[in-house]
């Protein structure tokens, strides 16, 4: 597993060696930030794209926050996952994409329908493997957040002969406006994708206003709206999954003031003060996401992830299908844990942990069992940064048996989707910490 990292390098402690030692979870110090879920690919030396630097700093979306009480930046990384995929799907068809028209300009409507320019008829498998953050900037009136994807989806394509199936592996990187006195929805709402001014399902006129209140959302009135694309790569191969890059010192954790203060609060929220429950699902989740993954059995995970971490894995669990590979991380062995941030946003409470871990990491022939990269008797050593996160509460804006969006009776397929409507639906009642996001300890920003 540690070889399928997307968009960074290999990072954490380097070894080689045993590295035994009793589990021990260590709470010190630091704040934080919520970051969607990246898995590591060892692509090519020479193509490794998007390569973050140590030095890069964060996006600061403090200044949002202030403006807005309930901007939850878990639910603004769930928003803009979300609508990636949605928009991908519907690009082939106008009616489709015109219920998106809220959150896209009409001159990206107008690019997507037309992308490549080929004669796409349907696209399917939209699957995002990477999604980050870049950078935020505040320009006048208006916020600005950009933000890098990487995905791969499969394109119906025909016109004159016959229609053909092709995959592409695309890298592109999304500009989003929203004006600075807007407001955050409830995560149900956010997530229907319906008028962001009234909540009614999207109708518009041909003025692109709102046919049940009149409104439009021009310039991100209401909600945060796609102003720009720059497809930086769209290829029909896949990442290469067969080369063993050696691990790197990474740099030392740093643990800012009041992060203690702020973990014991939380266990006393959830856990009775007790770190004992919170210690044991750190260790489930770890074992849990190595076992699922070195099977291929990913269902498995569903319990200790987020529906939109869950859905990026799967990116890597088809591109080793693919290539009829398969990545195992045997022996894994959970070393140690530190609490490195601690938050809590309107909606959900966050811990960041750094874990230590070792493990025999190889890539073999699925079928035959060869080995294609790694060592069958070397263990390896490395470190990641780990987002758990948990509701603070019951959202109030949707029931437990119906939809927000529809209605109707709430019957949840396994994408997290309505079955009558489709739309994405956030539960808002007790569940266990989840995993919202993995990251390597060279790419993670303080």
């Amino acid at each position: 597993r540690r070889q399928r990292q997307m968009c960074i390098r290999d990072s954490s402690s380097s070894g080689s060696g045993d590295s035994g030692g009793d589990l021990l979870f260590i709470f010190i110090a630091g704040p934080i930030f919520i970051f969607a879920p990246v898995v590591r690919a060892a692509l090519e030396k020479k193509e490794q794209p998007w390569e973050v630097k140590p030095t890069t700093k964060r996006p600061k979306l403090h200044d949002i926050a202030k403006r807005d009480p309930n901007f939850s930046p878990v639910l603004l990384e769930d928003f803009l996952f979300e609508l990636y995929s949605r928009v991908h799907a519907a690009r082939s068809d106008a009616d489709s994409l015109a219920r998106l028209s809220p959150y896209l300009t009409p001159k990206i409507q107008e690019a997507l329908s037309r992308r490549g320019g080929r004669a796409t008829q349907s696209v399917e498998g939209v699957v995002i493997g990477g999604m980050s953050i870049d950078h935020y900037a505040l320009k006048g009136s208006t916020d600005h957040i950009y933000v890098d994807y990487e995905a791969n989806y499969t394109e119906t394509i025909g016109r004159d002969g016959p229609d053909k199936r092709v995959g592409f592996y695309v890298r592109e990187r999304w500009t989003f406006t929203r004006a600075t006195e807007a407001q955050s929805p409830s995560p149900a709402k956010t997530l229907a994708f319906n008028c962001p001014s009234c909540g009614a399902p999207v109708s518009n006129d041909e003025d692109d206003k709102c046919t049940h209140c009149g409104e439009t959302n021009w310039g991100g009135r209401y909600a945060w709206r796609c102003s720009s694309i720059h497809l930086v790569e769209e290829k029909s191969r896949a990442p290469t999954l067969s080369e063993y890059v050696q691990e790197v010192d990474g740099p030392a954790t740093t643990f800012p003031a009041g992060t203690q203060s702020k973990f014991e609060h939380l266990l006393k929220k959830h856990h009775g003060g007790s770190a004992k429950v919170f210690n044991a699902r750190v260790e489930a989740a770890y074992h849990g996401l190595n076992d699922a993954w070195s099977s291929l059995q990913w269902d498995d995970a569903r319990g200790f992830l987020t529906d939109r971490l869950w859905l990026s894995w799967r990116y890597w669990i088809r591109a080793y299908s693919d290539q009829d590979l398969r990545n195992e991380m045997r022996e894994a062995k959970l070393e140690r844990v530190e609490i490195a941030r601690v938050d809590s946003d309107p909606f959900f409470d966050v811990v960041v942990v750094r874990i230590y871990a070792s493990a025999i990491d190889i890539t073999v022939h699925a079928i035959t069992d060869t080995l294609v990269a790694g060592y069958r008797n070397r263990r390896r050593s490395y470190s990641e940064y780990w987002t758990f996160i948990r509701p603070t509460g019951r959202d109030g804006g949707n029931s437990d048996d119906q939809c927000p969006s529809c209605g109707a009776p709430l019957a949840v397929e396994m994408a997290g989707r309505c079955e009558t409507c489709r739309v994405k639906v956030q539960r808002g009642g007790d569940f266990d910490w989840v995993l919202s996001k993995v990251e390597q300890d060279e790419a993670y920003r303080a």
